[in-house]
């Protein structure tokens, strides 16, 4: 008898989680890494995704830290788990603090976009325009004008 898709896919993420002591060379971490984008495991078992980025970022081999953090990266929206294991990865490296950059990063929003200028906005032919909508001024015609050229102000007679 066929096993339930929901215990079919426990299992294989389990049999997947099964193999992270195993997990020694740089090599073995993205092995294991591809396997995960292939099998979709990546996005649908978070819990197996923090324990592969934990194991990643605590590894010995030196360049096993910025692999996980550009895992992290290009995670759409990565769980606490996620970041705690990048944390902890961060904070037994050589360089401590900059785990104390990416929480900072993760924890302020980001930078608002900056106000427009007052002189941007008087220039700005939007402006210029009046809303759609808008009683407009009919243009003159050269009928309402008096033919005679008389001079501004008018004298009176």
């Amino acid at each position: 008898m066929p096993l339930a898709p929901t215990t079919a896919a426990a299992a294989a993420a389990q049999q997947l989680e099964s193999l992270l002591p195993r997990l020694t060379t740089l090599f073995h971490f993205k092995q294991f890494h591809a396997r995960l984008l292939a099998s979709d495991k990546l996005h649908s078992s978070p819990t197996l995704r923090a324990r592969f980025l934990d194991r990643l970022a605590l590894s010995p081999h030196p360049a096993a830290l910025p692999h996980a953090l550009l895992l992290l990266r290009s995670l759409p929206s990565p769980a606490t788990n996620d970041l705690n294991a990048a944390l902890r990865g961060l904070a037994a490296s050589p360089h401590p603090a900059r785990s104390l950059l990416l929480l900072a990063g993760r924890l302020l929003p980001a930078p608002a976009p900056p106000l427009p200028r007052l002189d941007a906005l008087s220039r700005s032919p939007s402006r210029s325009r009046p809303p759609p909508g808008a009683a407009t001024r009919p243009p003159r015609s050269s009928s309402t004008r008096s033919s005679s050229a008389s001079a501004w102000p008018p004298t009176s007679a």
